[in-house]
């Protein structure tokens, strides 16, 4: 390969690795605004309190990736707070964030199973499976339980 097809070679190479990067970068930025958007509509700081909009933004910010917005959109489900109140969404949106490590996701799926919510059919064990996990990692409300 001669200089002037290796150079740009490496330069088209730079370039798609800092168009990655800055793809990356713009989505955990949207992510993050989303989130703080999202909090602001939910406990009503500097707005008016509205968990319709709060609902809207954590489901922006979960389609995304962000594995709290997943949490918070399963607890909204849970709640019926901005949306129809559905455990089975709920049950998955916690089976999902619980299974990246997430400790109220965890949680709450341990609820899921020690009720028989959602999709989930009552189960003790799994209940406990998943209760002791948050409560391992240091999640408060788990360990009360």
């Amino acid at each position: 390969m001669n200089k002037k097809l290796l150079a740009i070679f490496l330069l088209s190479t730079f370039c798609l690795r800092l168009s990655a990067q800055t793809s990356k970068d713009s989505i955990t930025n949207l992510i993050a605004n989303y989130y703080k958007l999202a909090l602001q509509f939910k406990d009503g700081n500097g707005v008016t309190m509205d968990y319709a909009k709060a609902y809207s933004y954590f489901t922006k910010a979960a389609d995304l990736g962000d594995a709290q917005s997943v949490y918070a959109v399963g607890y909204l489900q849970y709640k019926g707070l901005g949306c129809v109140q559905d455990y089975q969404k709920a049950a998955l949106a916690f089976a999902q964030g619980a299974k990246t490590g997430k400790d109220n996701s965890m949680y709450f799926y341990g609820l899921c199973w020690r009720n028989g919510y959602g999709v989930v059919t009552k189960n003790e064990d799994s209940a406990k499976y998943w209760l002791n996990k948050a409560a391992a990692i240091g999640y408060k409300q788990a360990v009360k339980e």
